[in-house]
């Protein structure tokens, strides 16, 4: 690249951003490293939920509903019986 267009752009900061570069992510690594040591090292903990949750084809599973739409419906539904009932 001409020096007109980019001044900056010579072999000394070239060589002082390879240098940077390399301590960046040798620093990256041994973090991520010791992150994954830290997470290893937790006691596992059960995602399983004893809770059954009954589908809208009126089967019981045991599995972790995820879709937030369907949470936030059930949740919508306990409080609307709730109030039904006077809580």
């Amino acid at each position: 690249m001409p020096e007109s267009v980019f001044p900056e752009a010579t072999k000394a900061n070239y060589d002082k951003y390879q240098a940077a570069s390399k301590a960046f992510h040798t620093a990256r690594a041994q973090r991520d490293r010791i992150s994954d040591e830290q997470i290893r090292r937790q006691p596992t903990q059960q995602t399983e939920r004893s809770k059954t949750f009954v589908n809208s084809f009126g089967e019981a599973t045991k599995r972790e509903i995820t879709n937030q739409t369907y949470t936030r419906a059930q949740k919508r539904i306990s409080r609307a019986v709730l109030r039904n009932m006077g809580h």
